[in-house]
């Protein structure tokens, strides 16, 4: 198994009552452009959801870099990587050209830190979507 991040983009009309475009982009964690996906968005586009519009890959606006070494990684990279679409800030860092040594040990580390934050477990407390799960501290 190997994990890329996909990002769906929804184009609809200037009052938000129809879908007129949408586009898949994959983010390939060894680099470049990301294949493979075509019988998959073709598969989609023959779904009753989308008669009327067609989803289309998107080649991304610039090459991606390599960022995987091993044949390991690619699930720690990739979830770092959906935190580049979660930033509430655009800042100069792009998580999506930061590559990893083979391992990705530093990455898992921090991944492990982050999960032991208090913050992580108030977001999971508080989560509107599910009032009724407790996570204890």
């Amino acid at each position: 198994m190997h994990w890329n991040l996909g990002q769906i983009e929804l184009k609809f009309n200037q009052d938000d009552s129809s879908l007129l475009e949408a586009y898949i982009n994959i983010y390939e964690p060894y680099g470049g452009q990301a294949s493979g996906y075509k019988d998959l968005i073709k598969d989609i586009n023959s779904l009753d959801a989308f008669n009327i519009v067609k989803i289309k890959q998107e080649e991304t606006v610039e090459p991606l870099i390599k960022q995987q070494y091993d044949s390991s990684s690619c699930g720690a990279i990739t979830a770092e990587n959906g935190k580049e679409f979660l930033k509430h800030q655009a800042d100069e860092s792009n998580l999506l050209k930061l590559p990893y040594t083979p391992g990705a040990s530093e990455l898992r580390e921090r991944h492990i830190q982050e999960i032991n934050e208090e913050a992580f477990f108030i977001a999971q407390r508080d989560n509107p979507k599910f009032p009724d799960s407790i996570v204890t501290m």
